[in-house]
């Protein structure tokens, strides 16, 4: 069938939204310098761009509301560049919920015009992955979050709706294994609550999704209600050997591409005398991850998805990020800033792109145990 897309529609034109949780303005731990006089304007950047505010030269995170909304008669979409998209019933999409979306005309023009499979008649139903599901970070940080959320706001009946993963899976593109996505909702509880719905336009009688007010799709971020999906997962920890107090973080097929390998030479010629045991999540699953990261005192590693595991230790973990300005941009992506400082974790951070020399290394490993 043809179905016709509209332009976008904004969540301040929806019906007034029910608030499930606040968050008032609160101080955030300003990132550590690695070294003395390190530049931290890219970082800095990206920071602001992520909503924490600068005053003063202390860090704060805005006043939030998590809301509830809720469409009559809506559709959303799984597949077809649309993951996670929501529309009203007229058919005009909402903005907030088409973010990282890979069909990026719709909702853009006046009408795009798709042709689809007849759309499945639903009842209530929650949504809350967005287009980047099939990445570790916005799976662990946005899908499963707030699907943890919503089983506890919402009646048993409503469905929580989430890709199917081994559907998805077969045209590829997932960075997490099936077990760990398995596991994730195994230990998060939601293995018996959620339904995996394949690729398809899906129509609901009532349609529910979280928005934070002021919004961003990272904002949920700052909740304290945010961590505890982690903190329901880390039960399942085992403990484990002292040989993994110290972590470096690395890639199982060689070299992250996100320093290179003169830069991974010199970091890992410091992190071997310093007592790092290397490790790759890549290959493992997901109940060993949380184990590794949520006994660790030290965490190294260049910026990537894995970093999300941090979120998994209870609090004053020490973490090194190599990161670097992205896809044209002037600043650092800062989620592993936001994660570790929700967190309370001392974050310090390297320029990777920027010249290091082992001096500066050796210099930012010894800023992360400075008081």
């Amino acid at each position: 069938m043809q179905f016709v897309v509209r332009r976008f529609l904004e969540v301040a034109d929806l019906p007034a939204a029910a608030t499930v949780a606040s968050q008032p303005r609160r101080s955030l731990a300003s990132p550590a310098l690695a070294y003395p006089g390190q530049d931290l304007c890219a970082l800095m950047g990206g920071i602001r761009g992520a909503s924490v505010q600068d005053r003063d030269g202390a860090l704060e995170s805005p006043p939030l509301q998590l809301r509830l909304y809720t469409i009559e008669n809506g559709h959303f979409f799984i597949g077809h560049g649309l993951d996670g998209t929501i529309l009203a019933e007229d058919g005009r999409p909402i903005h907030q919920t088409a973010a990282f979306r890979g069909l990026k005309q719709a909702g853009e023009a006046p009408e795009t015009v798709l042709d689809l499979p007849e759309a499945s008649q639903l009842e209530e139903v929650f949504v809350g992955f967005d287009g980047a599901w099939r990445n570790y970070f916005h799976w662990m940080c946005f899908s499963l979050t707030k699907a943890f959320l919503a089983a506890r706001h919402l009646e048993p009946s409503v469905m929580i709706a989430i890709p199917d993963y081994r559907v998805a899976a077969r045209s590829g593109g997932i960075s997490y294994g099936e077990t760990t996505w398995q596991q994730s909702l195994e230990f998060s509880g939601l293995a018996g609550r959620v339904t995996s719905l394949p690729p398809g336009l899906y129509r609901a009688r009532r349609l529910h999704f979280f928005w934070t007010e002021p919004g961003a799709p990272t904002d949920i971020m700052y909740l304290d209600a945010f961590t505890g999906v982690f903190d329901h997962m880390r039960v399942h920890a085992i403990p484990t050997s002292h040989a993994f107090d110290n972590i470096h973080l690395a890639r199982s097929g060689g070299v992250s591409s996100r320093i290179g390998e003169d830069i991974n030479g010199i970091v890992s010629a410091v992190l071997d005398r310093h007592g790092f045991r290397t490790v790759n999540f890549e290959g493992i699953d997901l109940l060993q991850q949380i184990s590794i990261v949520a006994g660790a005192t030290r965490l190294v590693s260049p910026h990537g998805a894995g970093l999300t595991n941090i979120l998994f230790h209870a609090g004053g973990l020490r973490v090194l990020e190599l990161n670097r300005a992205l896809d044209g941009s002037q600043s650092f992506r800062p989620w592993f800033y936001v994660a570790s400082a929700v967190r309370r974790h001392r974050y310090v951070t390297l320029d990777s792109l920027g010249g290091l020399d082992e001096r500066q290394v050796e210099q930012a490993v010894s800023a992360l145990d400075a008081a």
